[in-house]
C-alpha cells in the first residue's frame, strides 16, 4: 500500500498525491473500499478488501466452449473479485458471442460466498438464437452476374458447412468489409464512379 504514495520533492503528501495513490490503489482491483483519513501528523489508509474468487464456472454456454470464454475475461480463480473487472468481463463475453452471431445473449454474473471470505463466480448466460444470414442478394449489377460478386466477399448464404465456416455471421462490421471489397473489385476492373450500400431485411 505504501508503495502507491509518492511524496513531493520536500517530503510532502498534498491533495494531488493523495489522489493519485487512492487512484492508484482502486486500479488494483484488490479493494472495494480506501480511505485516506489525517491523523495529526501522519496519513491513516483504511481499507476493505475485495475477497478471493475460489472457482470460476460458466453456465448455459452450448456454442462457445468454456476454455474459449476463460480467455476472454480477466476474472481469474485466486484473484481478486473486482466489480470493474466482472462488469468487463460481461462485455467481453457479450462482444465474443457477437462475433460468432449470437446478439440476442444475455449475462447474469452472480457470486456465491464459500469459507474462509472467498466465494464462487458464476456467469449464467442464455445464448438466445443465432442471427444469421440466409440469403445474399445483389441488385444493379448488370456488368458481374450474382455468384462472381459473392465469391469476392467474406459473407455467404447460411448452408450445410456454415457451422464449420461462420461464413453466415450477420456482423455489421463484416458488411461494411464487404462493401469495401465490392468496391475494390469493381475498381480493379476499371469501374472508377461504382456506389456500394447495403440493407438487411
Amino acid at each position: 500500500i505504501r508503495s502507491h504514495f509518492h511524496a513531493n520533492a520536500d517530503g510532502t503528501l498534498d491533495a494531488a498525491a493523495r489522489d493519485a495513490a487512492l487512484k492508484s490503489l482502486y486500479g488494483t482491483g484488490l479493494f472495494q473500499d480506501v480511505k485516506i483519513s489525517r491523523e495529526s501528523d501522519r496519513f491513516l489508509v483504511t481499507i476493505v478488501e475485495n475477497p478471493i474468487i475460489e472457482k470460476m464456472a460458466f453456465e448455459g454456454n452450448k456454442k462457445i466452449k468454456d476454455d474459449d470464454l476463460k480467455k476472454t475475461v480477466n476474472s481469474k480463480p485466486g484473484g481478486p473479485l473486482s466489480h470493474a473487472i466482472v462488469h468487463d468481463d460481461v462485455e467481453h463475453i457479450i462482444e465474443l458471442y457477437h462475433q460468432h452471431g449470437y446478439f440476442e445473449v444475455w449475462i447474469d454474473p452472480k457470486t456465491i460466498t464459500g469459507k474462509n471470505e472467498r466465494v464462487s463466480l458464476v456467469f449464467e448466460i442464455k445464448e438466445g438464437a443465432k442471427l444469421a444470414v440466409s440469403q445474399v442478394q445483389f441488385t444493379g449489377n448488370t456488368a458481374y452476374p450474382a455468384n462472381k460478386l459473392k465469391g469476392a466477399i467474406k459473407t455467404a448464404d447460411t448452408n450445410f458447412l456454415s457451422f464449420l465456416l461462420d461464413n453466415d455471421i450477420y456482423d455489421a462490421d463484416r458488411v461494411e468489409g464487404d462493401i469495401d471489397l465490392i468496391r475494390h473489385f469493381y475498381l480493379a476492373h476499371g469501374y472508377a464512379d461504382v456506389r456500394i450500400r447495403s440493407a438487411a431485411s
